[in-house]
């Protein structure tokens, strides 16, 4: 179907976008899978099967999300073209009357909300409340089936929060960190897109949030005009994703919304916002093929590394193989340990497919100190709290070792 209204590349940019949904779709019936498995487990009161069921729901959170987020890739999909000539054949760019109809907002939406009601996401946000609305366009068999899952709300946390076990805490939390991996990466996505309209020929955009984008009639797209600041469509759109994935992050069985993952926010918290962007856009950049070793346990490296483009599995060597530690998103950082140490690297660090990233070493950060002491203070005084932080989870996990399963 795609090749018979769009010729090459046009059609080829929406092949890949329809596939993404295809890839998305089939990966969330896994999650909601592994979701009713979950359910399952909490009702027969098996604390071992309900840890176990948690890190395979988190998994397959997680590859739903990135089967999404590797398709629309720029390298992939043509922001401008899709906006100018694959969007408008969707159904949430319809209008009528001036206005953007109500509608889905994504193919994978069911699947969202079974997700957000069984790990008590709130939803009060706009964002949820229109997402809440467009069931309404559901086929009723999905109507029928999500209500159900509605019904679930609470029985998951509950269980967790009464099993007093930081593992399932853990493992509960990961499942709503990976939830918000795709909403964090939804918003920058989005908002690329939004921006790019700004500069296309047709000069408009919709989302599937219903926000449009249009110059003002008597102006033409210009991608020169010093309209370098945010317009108020896409402030608008980046509040409204900031609401809801704030309101899953308040979901965690932690209470702390900032957590412990390696985001640049989170592992550089006490630099200035202009310090961060001078630390992270000043630094180089370095490509590393898929399966190419990034870090290597046992090796010296002085440099910290934040994921720019691709995805980054880190991997501990132990007795038995390989084991999977962490899956790390673009917008995270890793290398803290032996940067601070300067000892040797205590895991791998992969790549997970072609990724892109910066590249901190000591010369570059002591660059910035030598022009800013102040720099220096904080970005130590961020790396110390944010591995404290990671030791105090470790030990809690620990110390849950050889807690009794029923």
């Amino acid at each position: 179907m795609a090749h018979q209204w769009l010729d090459p590349p046009a059609a080829n940019d929406l092949e890949r976008f329809s596939l993404s949904f295809v890839l998305m779709e089939a990966r969330g019936a896994v999650a909601v899978d592994r979701l009713i498995e979950t359910i399952e487990a909490v009702e027969c009161g098996d604390l071992q099967e309900v840890g176990y069921r948690l890190d395979s729901l988190e998994q397959a959170i997680h590859d739903m999300s990135k089967a999404f987020a590797q398709s629309i890739r720029d390298v992939y999909v043509d922001p401008s073209r899709w906006l100018e000539l694959v969007q408008p054949t969707f159904a949430w760019a319809a209008e009528e009357d001036g206005q953007v109809l109500p509608g889905p907002n994504g193919m994978q939406m069911p699947t969202m909300h079974c997700l957000d009601a069984a790990l008590s996401v709130p939803s009060n946000s706009v964002l949820a409340k229109q997402t809440m609305a467009a069931r309404a366009h559901m086929p009723s068999p999905h109507r029928r089936f999500v209500a159900l899952m509605d019904e679930t709300r609470g029985l998951l946390r509950r269980f967790v929060e009464q099993s007093g076990m930081a593992t399932l805490y853990h493992r509960y939390d990961g499942c709503l960190v990976a939830l918000n991996k795709f909403r964090i990466a939804h918003r920058a996505r989005g908002a690329r897109y939004i921006d790019a309209g700004r500069h296309g020929l047709s000069g408009r955009v919709s989302t599937g949030i219903g926000i449009a984008w249009r110059p003002e009639e008597s102006a033409e797209p210009n991608p020169n005009s010093a309209t370098a600041e945010k317009d108020g469509s896409l402030v608008e759109f980046e509040r409204l994703m900031t609401e809801r994935i704030d309101e899953t992050a308040s979901a965690l069985i932690s209470g702390d919304g900032r957590g412990d993952e390696p985001t640049v926010e989170n592992t550089f918290r006490f630099l200035r916002p202009e310090d961060r962007v001078t630390l992270i856009e000043s630094a180089p950049r370095r490509f590393f093929s898929s399966g190419e070793a990034i870090i290597r346990q046992g090796a010296r490296r002085q440099a910290l590394y934040v994921v720019e483009d691709g995805f980054v599995r880190i991997e501990v060597q132990t007795r038995a193989g390989r084991m999977l530690l962490a899956r790390l998103w673009p917008g995270e950082v890793f290398g803290e340990i032996s940067f601070l140490s300067n000892a040797e690297a205590t895991a791998w660090a992969i790549a997970d497919e072609d990724t892109e990233v910066r590249v901190l070493d000591r010369d570059h950060v002591y660059a910035i100190l030598a022009r800013s002491p102040t720099f220096g203070m904080q970005f130590y005084q961020s790396l110390a709290v944010q591995l404290a932080g990671r030791l105090r989870s470790s030990n809690a996990l620990l110390t849950d070792q050889g807690s009794p399963n029923c």
